[in-house]
């Protein structure tokens, strides 16, 4: 600090005018600067804006896709339900077609003995 203030006391000793000059240099240096950085910051908020904007309109897509990604698992669990429930039903109706089949084959014999008998009468 103690060259800074060297510094300032020789520019005041030499002229008033170049020390007047000098605080306006550094005066309009500042306010440049922050001149510059309310711009940039002022860019950079309408960057924001409308990140936020597409933020949530993300936010808004990505909740309807989870609405819609339950929704698809609920469907998917009723479809595995409803599939066991099918495989269970299909192998239940081939036990009884065998079943059945079994006792048509049967049925067929007594008819055909029943027929082939009524033929030898009949003759």
């Amino acid at each position: 600090m103690f060259l800074f203030e060297y510094i300032i006391k020789l520019l005041m000793g030499n002229s008033d005018a170049i020390f007047i000059g000098l605080l306006v240099v550094l005066f309009g240096y500042y306010g440049w600067l922050l001149w510059n950085q309310n711009n940039s910051y002022n860019n950079f908020y309408n960057k924001w804006e409308k990140h936020n904007e597409n933020f949530i309109e993300v936010r808004k897509i990505v909740f309807d896709l989870d609405k819609k990604m339950t929704k698809l698992e609920n469907l998917d669990n009723k479809l595995d339900n409803i599939s066991s429930n099918l495989d269970k039903s299909r192998i239940d109706i081939l036990k009884e077609t065998e079943e059945e089949s079994e006792e048509i084959k049967e049925i067929v014999k007594i008819l055909l003995g029943h027929y082939r008998k009524k033929q030898k009468d009949d003759n």
